[in-house]
């Protein structure tokens, strides 16, 4: 199930011109490509998750919603680097 928007898309006649004005400056087509590429607006997971449930006919705030929502946090979690941890040597 898509959960993006029209406002969540770079408008095409905005990229075409972002991307003219970039030629006109003699970039390369990769730093093109790449300057769009971070021009398009981003959709966070949770605000896609948050669009299917509505989409669904659920509450934001309901329990299908938390429980869902409290599933990507637990994710995320998993994949971020803990900077406090305390990393142990093996004595030789």
């Amino acid at each position: 199930m898509e959960a993006k928007t029209p406002d969540e898309v770079l408008d095409p006649a905005k990229r075409r011109q972002a991307e003219e004005k970039l030629r006109e400056l003699n970039f390369s087509e990769d730093d093109i490509r790449a300057a769009v590429k971070a021009l398009t607006p981003r959709v966070s997971h949770k605000a896609q998750i948050r669009k299917i449930v509505v989409r669904l006919g659920l509450a934001v705030d309901g329990d299908i919603a938390k429980s869902w929502l409290s599933v990507c946090d637990v994710v995320g979690k998993a994949h971020q680097r803990n900077a406090s941890a305390v990393y142990f040597t093996l004595p030789r």
